[in-house]
């Protein structure tokens, strides 16, 4: 653990930062700015909008599983005396605690990118369960603007289908789904001594997720990418879905346990040889 938490690869939280308040926050921030000096009134987003947001931007959703990608590429890790640890306390229990390290990276990962996106709405948002009138008015306002950067980061899609809490909630499980996914690979790769191939794997469902959303096109729902982004899942009106939610979670859950139950088969099956050889 701590290897990760000193490595200089956690430089690349900073740009990270300024990606999520440029493609994410700013656009939130632009359209209250613009609807109050249009309407009179003061309108500010809602502080949940900036982290739901961030969960709809095609360009972060590919950003945010590649710089994963990135920070634990090595993972798992077998230098530093790893071999003798394994030996100590058996493959089983190694295997087993590789898989909580990254369930638990995942999930601190998620949270520090939700907490990222939402400080920065602090002071210039209100904290409320329903959805902001920047976020429901915005196209009655501005008509013209229909399809620009705003629009799309808050569809119709999301606003008209659920409470901004339910949208934080699918956003957080899926997106933790999809990073354990990106474990799994890694994982897998590493037990069965193929661990570039898994980190070219990786990246390549990463960026062909990310364009097949971009285009909408059918075979999207093949790629992890698609079954986290919450309004793919609706068309703008009623409550009429292309693809139920529900299916998107068994997908998910799904891949993550044929990858570690796999991993696990063939790590416990390792020689200490083969161990010192990954």
């Amino acid at each position: 653990m701590k290897k990760w938490i000193i490595s200089p690869r956690m430089v690349l939280w900073i740009p990270m930062v300024v990606y999520i308040n440029h493609f994410a926050i700013e656009p939130i921030v632009r359209a209250a700015e613009d609807m109050s000096a249009k309407t009179g009134y003061l309108c500010r987003p809602n502080l949940f909008e900036g982290f739901i947001a961030m969960g709809t931007s095609g360009l972060l959703l590919m950003i945010l599983p590649l710089m994963l990608l990135v920070l634990l590429s090595d993972f798992p890790n077998t230098e530093y005396g790893s071999v003798f640890l394994i030996h100590r306390i058996g493959r089983r229990d190694w295997i087993i605690g590789q898989i909580i390290f990254f369930v638990m990276a995942s999930v601190f990962f998620i949270v520090i990118i939700g907490l990222i996106s939402t400080s920065l709405l602090i002071g210039r948002s209100e904290l409320s369960f329903s959805w902001s009138v920047v976020v429901t008015k915005y196209g009655s306002v501005f008509p013209d603007r229909y399809g620009d950067t705003f629009s799309l980061l808050l569809p119709k899609q999301l606003y008209n289908q659920m409470t901004p809490l339910e949208s934080v909630l699918h956003t957080y499980l899926l997106l933790l789904l999809y990073s354990c996914l990106i474990g799994g690979i890694l994982l897998l790769s590493k037990m069965i001594y193929q661990k570039k191939a898994g980190v070219v794997v990786a990246s390549i469902i990463i960026i062909l997720g990310a364009v097949f959303c971009s285009f909408r096109s059918d075979p999207m729902w093949v790629f992890p990418m698609s079954h986290s982004v919450v309004w793919l899942h609706y068309t703008e009106y009623l409550r009429e879905e292309v693809l139920p939610l529900y299916i998107s979670y068994i997908y998910m859950v799904i891949c993550n346990l044929a990858l570690y139950i796999t991993s696990y088969v063939f790590g416990v099956r390792y020689q200490f040889r083969d161990m010192e050889g990954i």
